[in-house]
């Protein structure tokens, strides 16, 4: 039996092994509403994960509302919508989980469309793609289930389906999506089955290759989600016990030890980056994970607790000196002020929780 700080990821892993078959009807555990989390020009995103639409947050006005994409749906009970989310040149993307369509926001006009993605992860209610990331004009999106890499031409608008299989197939393979130096990373998750490869695609040769993660942690859910910071790529320990750090220019793999913050399961999910340090939203724990590249020191920041399960929100972003956290499973943001390194006298750190107006949970 899961102890009760593990009772969050019992749901998302049953709830996963189930994906096929569940629908809003038939299901009894409650939606999780919001995946990772991205800030752009002083608002922050979040994808919706089973939220009715685009989770937005003004950070000057502390508001925050969900805009409606429902419409790009065919099937209303349809879960895991659309994971992971980037901005690129006034828009906001969001790959298709379940979803069978790119969400595609556009800033200035206030709008939602889609770009539909065919049948080339699957079908609709299938967890297809998992984070997402721009390089050279293109957007890429690791695959979960599908079999392919999700390639989405801005200029053209033509999506394809670049081939993964020889370096893992079955479900539930990466999560999370960077790019870095014409190259696209992907960090193993291992939902379902063995897959011990960071994902590694090179947008110049077209080639898809994997990077054994084994020496730093084996087993299923490692990583969860993915930054680039200083020139390194970066990945979230899930249920692995260290950070997943890979440095292109040597091409050497090392595991930063995260033990002495939390251990256990659904640690963190999604990693950003301020003033040259990373931080990990707490889901599983009520720590944010602080990590210093310059001092190679891993620490916490002790973030409100939810239901004695961690703090329960599924991705992070940084404005403005400010960590902001989507919910899981509440209508709440997690909103954390960091100390302020410039200024001893004025380092105070406080954390507040910003209600999201028009999110109804069930």
């Amino acid at each position: 039996m899961e102890s009760a700080n593990n009772t969050s990821v019992y749901l998302m892993r049953s709830r996963y092994d189930e994906v096929a078959k569940i629908t809003r009807a038939s299901s009894s555990f409650a939606p999780f509403q919001f995946g990772e989390a991205i800030a752009y020009e002083g608002r922050v995103y979040a994808s919706p994960h089973d939220a009715d639409g685009l989770l937005i947050l003004d950070t000057r006005t502390n508001h925050a509302w969900v805009k409606s994409a429902a419409h790009l749906l065919t099937d209303q009970k349809v879960m895991f919508r659309w994971l992971g989310i980037t901005a690129y040149n006034g828009r906001i993307y969001a790959p298709p989980g379940g979803a069978n369509q790119i969400l595609v926001y556009d800033v200035g006009a206030d709008s939602i469309s889609g770009v539909a993605t065919g049948s080339l992860g699957g079908t609709q209610g299938e967890i297809k793609w998992v984070g997402i990331a721009e390089s050279g004009g293109i957007l890429y999106s690791a695959p979960l289930d599908a079999e392919v890499m999700l390639a989405y031409n801005l200029a053209t608008n033509a999506v394809i389906g670049i081939p993964t299989s020889h370096v893992c197939n079955g479900p539930g393979k990466w999560m999370g999506t960077v790019a870095y130096s014409d190259k696209v990373y992907a960090a193993p998750l291992a939902a379902m089955q063995p897959c011990d490869q960071l994902l590694i695609y090179d947008t110049v040769t077209r080639r898809a290759s994997g990077l054994s993660t084994v020496g730093l942690a084996t087993g299923l859910w490692k990583w969860h989600g993915m930054s680039v910071l200083n020139g390194k790529i970066y990945a979230a320990p899930h249920d692995a016990d260290n950070i997943l750090e890979y440095d292109p220019s040597t091409m050497q793999l090392n595991g930063i030890s995260t033990r002495g913050v939390a251990t256990g399961g659904h640690k963190w999910a999604d990693l950003t980056t301020h003033n040259g340090k990373l931080y990990g939203g707490p889901s599983g724990t009520n720590q944010i994970l602080v990590y210093d590249p310059d001092t190679r020191t891993v620490s916490g920041l002790s973030a409100p607790e939810q239901n004695h399960k961690g703090s329960e929100v599924n991705g992070i972003a940084s404005w403005d000196g400010k960590l902001y956290c989507p919910p899981l499973l509440s209508n709440y943001v997690l909103v954390y002020s960091l100390p302020n390194e410039e200024n001893a006298g004025n380092a105070a750190q406080t954390a507040d929780m910003v209600k999201i107006d028009n999110l109804v949970l069930p």
